[in-house]
């Protein structure tokens, strides 16, 4: 094996550890072969820097699943969010599902739902005409243009005349 192909290898190897459990509820796995191949779309030149800088910007910025549901967790009974009584703030709360492009927060909405029912906790439904409480789930808000993509249709369409988004 040559020195860029060990290179390559080791870097790929680095990725699939770090990231190792990426939608693996899909079987959507991600593998060294799989990183690979993702990287023989760019110039065999940049393979190594890119997958190099990929695994350490990995390394810095991935959150597991387990971390996610360990964040929820915390989320769900947050006593600065809930007031103190996470069981009447869930049950006067809708969880948002507006996301415009991508499934991140339905995939979200969905780990903070198991949460709350291991808590016997449950977030008020989809829907429902009387709520004025709403949690807006995203991996991550940057700049804040997709939230702004999201909520804007949402408050011109179908959100009551008073709410409270808590994001």
């Amino acid at each position: 094996m040559s020195a860029a192909a060990n290179d390559l290898a080791v870097s790929a190897k680095q990725i699939v550890e770090i990231a190792s459990d990426y939608h693996s509820s899909s079987g959507n796995v991600i593998n060294q072969e799989r990183v690979l191949t993702w990287a023989e779309h760019f110039p065999e030149e940049h393979r190594i820097a890119i997958l190099t800088e990929t695994a350490h910007v990995l390394s810095k910025t991935y959150v597991s699943e387990q971390g996610m549901l360990s964040f929820l967790g915390k989320v769900a009974q947050n006593q600065k969010l809930t007031k103190s009584d996470p069981k009447t703030f869930w049950a006067a709360t809708e969880l948002l599902e507006i996301q415009q492009r991508g499934s991140s927060q339905q995939e979200m909405v969905t780990l903070l739902r198991g949460q709350l029912a291991s808590l016997k906790l449950d977030a008020r439904p989809t829907g429902d005409n009387t709520t004025e409480s709403f949690v807006y789930l995203d991996d991550a808000i940057f700049t804040g243009s997709h939230l702004l993509h999201d909520l804007t249709p949402w408050i011109q369409g179908i959100a009551p005349q008073k709410a409270a988004v808590n994001i």
